[in-house]
């Protein structure tokens, strides 16, 4: 429970003066110009004393009303139901989120297996590289090579990944004036672990997401109903 002073603001300071002052006009009619020591009483006229007898106690009672408590004090608990509700807006917000980042996590499905399919070609590349006469090995690199990449355009690919493609199929054709049909491994592999980054990124992201909902699922079952 709160007094009217408490709701007011007023500091203990003010209303000690204020409890003096009723004391003192309460005192006068009967000790005027008496030392109290801690204060004196002011000497007044005899007429006024009997207007102070009334006055006096009325306003004492009037300060010493201001320190009941008569109100109660503010509920907190009352905020609980907007509390919750940010937390479901974030809530909202946060699957809402896993549910996009879920969508491109599933267009990129097989990468994984289209990169261990690149992987594979690298010891045959590796011969192909290094070997100084033609081998045998040089076609299968290419026609390979140019088999994944034909699958690797059909997930979801960005400006950067569009610039590989077109790489690719240029050394793949030789326009770019390389003759060597291995040529096209290199951009390939570099294609197929930029996806597979990017999977990688967005399987961490899920995992933080998921995280933030649970704690806050966790918090709006600690809020309580509204």
């Amino acid at each position: 429970m709160r007094s009217s002073y408490e709701i007011l603001g007023w500091p203990t300071e003010i209303t000690a003066i204020l409890f003096v002052l009723a004391l003192i006009l309460c005192l006068t009619p009967y000790l005027s110009g008496t030392d109290l020591g801690v204060f004196r009483i002011p000497n007044v006229p005899s007429r006024y004393r009997r207007f102070l007898q009334w006055i006096g106690p009325a306003v004492m009672v009037c300060v010493l009303l201001g320190f009941a408590p008569f109100f109660a004090p503010e509920q907190v608990p009352a905020r609980l139901p907007v509390a919750a509700d940010r937390l479901r807006n974030q809530l909202k917000e946060i699957q809402n989120s896993i549910a996009v980042k879920q969508d491109q996590l599933r267009r990129l499905a097989g990468i994984e297996k289209e990169l261990a399919d690149v992987r594979d070609l690298e010891g045959d590349y590796r011969k192909v590289f290094e070997s100084i006469l033609p081998t045998s090995a040089a076609e299968h690199v290419k026609t390979e090579s140019e088999a994944i990449l034909s699958r690797l355009k059909e997930y979801d690919l960005t400006n950067d990944d569009l610039r590989i493609v077109a790489t690719a199929e240029e050394a793949a054709s030789g326009l770019s004036g390389i003759a060597y049909p291995e040529s096209v491994y290199p951009h390939v592999r570099r294609l197929a672990e930029s996806l597979d980054k990017r999977r990688e990124t967005l399987e961490n992201d899920l995992a933080h997401l998921r995280s933030k909902e649970s704690d806050l699922l966790r918090r709006l079952q600690d809020a309580g109903p509204d």
